[in-house]
């Protein structure tokens, strides 16, 4: 079996806004649908949330996907990373950790720590005088692999072929 993938809700917004939109790109959303199925692919509920509230075609897509297996909730030792992932933001400045504490960027992180997951996430990497906190710093931190999305489309052989 493939290693599992925890997917940021980025996975999702951006791509419908942009180059795998609805419209353009189903082979897309039919992909994610194959890996949530095949329990390849999953997110946490504060992600579900997230989209959510938003007023779009993807929270209808994501709305019919509310699945406890597709977005999980915290157990016990995802809320024990959570809490050492809260202990090592005060090491930013106190709003940029607040703020960052309030999304669900560090149980996103705390969750595939627990799962042995990889964390799938458009942000990028930012040095060590950024006053930010973004998911690829968050995982390296503590020891959790992330990847961009393009990196696990092909590693999990995503084709999205033209058909007439």
């Amino acid at each position: 079996m493939h290693k599992k993938y925890c997917i940021d809700a980025n996975i999702f917004i951006q791509p419908k806004n942009t180059y795998y939109a609805f419209d353009i790109a189903p082979g897309y959303w039919n992909f994610l649908d194959k890996k949530f199925q095949e329990g390849v692919i999953y997110s946490i509920d504060l992600v579900y949330k997230e989209i959510m509230a938003g007023k779009d075609e993807l929270k209808g897509w994501i709305q019919k996907r509310n699945k406890k297996e597709y977005f999980v909730k915290p157990d016990k030792e995802v809320i024990k990373h959570f809490k050492d992932i809260t202990i090592w933001a005060i090491n930013y400045p106190k709003h940029e950790a607040d703020q960052f504490l309030k999304r669900a960027d560090p149980l996103l992180v705390a969750q595939a720590k627990a799962d042995n997951s990889t964390v799938v996430t458009l942000e990028k990497f930012v040095g060590a005088r950024s006053q930010k906190i973004k998911i690829p710093n968050l995982c390296r931190e503590f020891n959790v692999e992330c990847v961009d999305l393009f990196t696990m489309l092909r590693k999990l052989h995503a084709e999205f072929v033209l058909s007439e």
